[in-house]
C-alpha cells in the first residue's frame, strides 16, 4: 500500500511539474490576456470611480457652504466662541475627508489599471527574454554547421558539401575524393562509424578550476560529475524535463543565454542525460577517467529546445 501511495505521488509530482512548465510556456500569452482583462477592469472601475467621485465632490460642496454659514451665524452671536482656528479646522477636516473618499473611489481602478500594465510589460519582457535565447541557440548551431561544412568541403570536396545541403541531381554525377585526392568509399560501416573521432556540440563546457565545485583531486571530480549526471536524470524522471542551465547550476558553471530554452524532456532523445565522460574519442575525458588531470571537457546530450517537445 505505501509502494502505491509512494508511485502515486511520483506520477503526480511529475503531472504537476509538467503542468508548470505548460504554463511557463504560454506565459506570455497568459499575461498578455490578463493584462488586457485587468485594463479592461480598470475601465469599469474608473467609470465607477467618476460616478463615486460626483457624489464625493457634491457632498464636499454641501459641507462647505454649512462650514460657511454656521461661522456667518455664529460671528453674528457673540456669545458663541468660534475664532478663524476653528474654522481652519473644520476646513481641513472636510477636505482631508473628500480626498480619502476620492482616493478610495479610485483605489480599484488604479490597482487593476497597474497590474494590466505591469502584466503585458512582463509578457513582451518574457518573449524577448526568449527571443535572445533563441537567437544565442540559433547562433551557436549557425556556427556549428558552418564549421560542418567546411570540414565536407575540406574532407571530400565542393560537390559533396552541395549534394548534402541541396539534395544531389538526377543527372548529376561526382567523385568523392578526400584530401589526398584518392578516391574513398562513401559509405561505412556502423564499426567504421564508431571510430571516427567525435566532434563537440556548441553546449560543452569544460569542468575545470573556473568551477567552485572542482578540487584538485581526480577521484573525486569524477565521484562529482557521475553524482550529478545521476541526479540530472533522477530530476528528469521525476519532474519529466531539465534545463542545460539547471545542469549547468549542479556543476557551478555558467548559465548560458541557449541553455534557458535547451534541455530534455522525458521520452524525446536518448531520454537520459549524458555528460559525456566516457567518451573514448574525447582525448580529454579519456585522460580525466584514466587519471591523468583533474578537469573534464563535459558534453551534454540535449533534445533540444523544451517549450516545442512537450
Amino acid at each position: 500500500m505505501e509502494v502505491q501511495l509512494n508511485s502515486l505521488k511520483d506520477v503526480l509530482a511529475t503531472k504537476a511539474s509538467t503542468v508548470a512548465l505548460l504554463a511557463n510556456k504560454h506565459s506570455p500569452e497568459i499575461l498578455m490576456v490578463g493584462g488586457i482583462a485587468a485594463l479592461f477592469a480598470g475601465g469599469v472601475f474608473t467609470y465607477r470611480a467618476f460616478l463615486e467621485a460626483e457624489k464625493t465632490i457634491e457632498t464636499y460642496k454641501e459641507n462647505i457652504e454649512v462650514i460657511n454659514e454656521v461661522r456667518d451665524k455664529l460671528n453674528e452671536d457673540e456669545s458663541i466662541d468660534y475664532d478663524l482656528q476653528d474654522y481652519q479646522r473644520d476646513l481641513t477636516v472636510t477636505t482631508v475627508n473628500a480626498g480619502v473618499n476620492l482616493l478610495r473611489a479610485y483605489v480599484p481602478a488604479i490597482l487593476a489599471t497597474g497590474l494590466g500594465v505591469g502584466m503585458l510589460f512582463k509578457s513582451r519582457g518574457i518573449l524577448s527574454q526568449r527571443n535572445a535565447s533563441l537567437i544565442a541557440a540559433y547562433k551557436l548551431v549557425d556556427e556549428a554547421y558552418k564549421q560542418y561544412r567546411e570540414r565536407v568541403r575540406e574532407e571530400l570536396g565542393e560537390d559533396v558539401d552541395r549534394y548534402f545541403r541541396y539534395g544531389k541531381k538526377k543527372d548529376e554525377e561526382f567523385t568523392i575524393v578526400n584530401k589526398s585526392k584518392k578516391e574513398v568509399d562513401f559509405s561505412v560501416s556502423k564499426d567504421e562509424e564508431l571510430m571516427v573521432e567525435s566532434g563537440h556540440s556548441m553546449y560543452a563546457k569544460f569542468f575545470d578550476d573556473s568551477s567552485p565545485q572542482f578540487k584538485r583531486d581526480n577521484e573525486m571530480n569524477q565521484f562529482f560529475l557521475k553524482t550529478q549526471e545521476r541526479f540530472a536524470n533522477q530530476q528528469l524522471q521525476a519532474r519529466g524535463h531539465v534545463f542545460l542551465n539547471e545542469v549547468y547550476d549542479m556543476l557551478g558553471i555558467p548559465r548560458t543565454k541557449a541553455g534557458a530554452i535547451v534541455g530534455w524532456v522525458a521520452g524525446h532523445g536518448d531520454d537520459h542525460i549524458d555528460f559525456d565522460i566516457y567518451n573514448p574519442y574525447n582525448d580529454w575525458n579519456r585522460d580525466f577517467v584514466n587519471g591523468y588531470n583533474t578537469g573534464a571537457l563535459l558534453d551534454f546530450n540535449v533534445d533540444g529546445v523544451i517549450y516545442d517537445l512537450i
